[in-house]
């Protein structure tokens, strides 16, 4: 296995932060830790800016640095799979590699991952089968909590009278990708006592607008409303995200619930569990890093403890230094214990 660590700064304030003595104290700790995994045979430093080269020659017996162009080769730009491997390819093009390996891609920035970690990720992807495994966190901003903002194109009173079908067609002024559009239908039969009751009904409109319902049994009309999804803009209404795994379901009332029991979530400790990539490491295995077309694979996920440090602004700095000194004290704190 072959370890790349793309060392690139996005900006001046970034690259004067990680270029302190201390930051880099801890990015070479971090090649130490990488150095002492049994299952990685080489280090390749990526370095994207000559000054820094010298900087990370000699860590130790596996790691090399060499001069590349490491633009856009960090693993928060990854958002699933195909990403992290898309990423660990020009990378290992970066390297000057030639002989497929398995990869095993780490952002310096990571500095609180720790060989426990660095190994237990290496033996999940080994015992997993799977072709990429990502790191993982919990996510900040739960999804259940996301709303959609829809527009009323149009709403009213469909009668069938004896056909066995009708049509709709609304304006769509804004069609197009990612610009869902549906009707919703309450069918209504005979009026008195004894009136039969139909479910709610959902069709998708095509591009142009036009949407046909199909009139059941002992239907003589419908409800209707024409709905069209806004991204951005005024809009209408707003009613929760649905997702595509039912990890939580829109109830009755239309609010965010739990799929066992259809009760609504009344906050976090009720939320699904969920995650999303944090950026520290990715392993792809090298029939997934070979080139070519995007094919399916397996993926899995490793939940790490933190992710990268991130430096983009003067607030980001004062926290940054905080964890500094934090990681610092801990890699003391581990050495005095050993």
């Amino acid at each position: 296995m072959l370890a790349l660590v793309p060392i690139v700064y996005s900006t001046p304030q970034e690259a004067e932060f990680w270029r302190q003595a201390e930051a880099r104290a801890l990015v070479t700790r971090l090649l130490g830790e990488l150095e002492a995994l049994p299952q990685v045979d080489g280090i390749v430093v990526l370095v994207h800016e000559a000054q820094d080269l010298g900087a990370f020659h000699g860590p130790g017996p596996k790691t090399r640095a060499r001069a590349a162009d490491c633009t856009g080769l960090r693993l928060a730009a990854a958002h699933c799979p195909e990403d992290a491997c898309a990423l660990a390819g020009r990378a290992f093009q970066a390297a000057g590699e030639r002989a497929p390996t398995d990869i095993l891609l780490v952002d310096p920035r990571a500095i609180f991952l720790e060989r426990d970690q660095l190994a237990r990720a290496l033996g999940q992807f080994a015992a997993s089968g799977a072709g990429v495994l990502v790191s993982m966190r919990p996510v900040v901003d739960h999804p259940c909590q996301c709303q959609r903002h829809l527009k009323i194109l149009d709403s009213g009173v469909l009668r069938f009278e004896g056909a066995d079908k009708a049509a709709l067609r609304a304006e769509r002024p804004s069609a197009g990708p990612g610009r869902a559009a549906w009707c919703v239908t309450l069918p209504f039969g005979r009026e008195g006592a004894g009136a039969p009751t139909f479910p709610i009904q959902r069709t998708t409109l095509d591009e142009s607008g036009t949407v046909e319902i199909a009139a059941g049994k002992g239907q003589q009309g419908a409800l209707f409303a024409l709905f069209e999804e806004v991204l951005e803009g005024p809009y209408d209404m707003a009613c929760p995200v649905e997702p595509l795994e039912g990890l939580w379901v829109i109830n009755e009332r239309g609010m965010a619930a739990r799929p066992h029991d259809r009760k609504q979530m009344q906050g976090r400790q009720d939320f699904p569990p969920l995650y999303e990539p944090d950026g520290s490491l990715a392993v792809i295995g090298r029939a997934a890093a070979e080139p070519g077309p995007p094919r399916e694979m397996k993926a899995t996920g490793f939940v790490s403890r933190r992710g990268p440090v991130v430096v983009q602004t003067a607030a980001d700095r004062a926290l940054g230094q905080a964890l500094l000194r934090l990681a610092l004290d801990q890699t003391r704190s581990t050495g005095a214990q050993a």
